[in-house]
């Protein structure tokens, strides 16, 4: 197969991709343009065009790079934190996280989404259309993550990926040892995922057995909506800041659009809750709801 060769439009003289690595070389070397034109035969004014180009062009994907690099590692500053804020909490009393909620509603937004998202599902009939949507934004969320992953893939060699990982399984396992330890103290799923927003706990606690589990899911409905809308936030900020500097990549386009499609599932989702707060007050959600 013959090697690709650079030209301008059909006119001048043909480069060859390895004669222009090889100028490109001797020049970072040292040696003048005239000097590499002598060992390639070449013209020198040749030289000098297609070197100074392919050396912008180089300084210019590494330019891009760094500012990846930069955008992604916000990624990574976020689970130092939130790992820190989760080795405190953990070894405090539970009555001392709910005082405490208000500052640590934020950590690990990804994880307590998946627990949210689970815990929802698990108490609304399956096929409703809040659980659809539910499950659609799961899917849309993964399918976003796997469109990231490329991204990622271009700078692993300027961040520490053992280091992300240990970061990423370390958080998630203070996660569930923090879940584990909530529902042994007799503290309901909804009661717990409702610490992470103290304004989830205002609805009046009732003695009715079926009105008491109506008004669980609704703390849990309430909670996802609220932690999918500060997840959406975050996605949202890092996705501008990444589109700023890297828009014109494919990878880049692809999450913009994925973004779009969670972006419309999450005002789904939205409205089929704002269906079952009004709902609470009247009987009858749907068909296919427990309550």
């Amino acid at each position: 197969m013959a090697k690709k060769r650079l030209s301008r439009g059909g006119r001048g003289p043909r480069v060859r991709e390895d004669e222009l690595e090889q100028m490109v070389n001797l020049y970072l070397e040292g040696k003048s343009f005239k000097a590499i034109a002598g060992e390639v035969k070449r013209h020198w004014q040749t030289v000098k065009k297609y070197t100074v180009k392919a050396l912008q062009e180089r300084e210019g994907h590494e330019l891009r790079r760094e500012a990846l690099k930069e955008a992604l590692s916000g990624h990574f500053q976020d689970l130092v934190r939130a790992l820190d804020s989760l080795s405190e909490l953990l070894q405090l009393p539970i009555e001392v996280w709910q005082e405490s909620s208000g500052g640590w509603q934020h950590s690990v937004p990804d994880r307590r989404n998946r627990l949210l998202l689970q815990a929802l599902q698990d108490s609304h009939a399956k096929e409703s259309p809040l659980w659809s949507w539910l499950d659609r934004w799961n899917q849309a969320r993964g399918a976003y993550d796997r469109a990231l992953a490329p991204l990622r893939n271009k700078v692993t060699g300027q961040l520490s990926k053992l280091h992300r990982l240990s970061l990423l399984e370390a958080t998630f396992e203070l996660t569930d040892d923090l879940t584990e330890m909530l529902l042994k103290r007799g503290v309901s799923m909804a009661q717990g995922f409702a610490l992470y927003d103290p304004s989830m706990l205002t609805v009046s606690p009732s003695t009715d057995k079926k009105d008491k589990r109506g008004i669980e899911e609704l703390w849990l409905a309430q909670s996802t909506r609220l932690a999918i809308g500060q997840n959406m936030a975050v996605l949202q900020e890092r996705l501008s800041r990444i589109m700023e500097t890297m828009g014109e990549w494919e990878e880049v386009q692809e999450l913009a659009r994925l973004f779009r499609q969670m972006a419309e599932t999450r005002d789904m989702i939205e409205e089929e809750v704002e269906v079952l707060s009004l709902r609470r007050a009247f009987p009858g959600h749907c068909r296919l709801c427990p309550i």
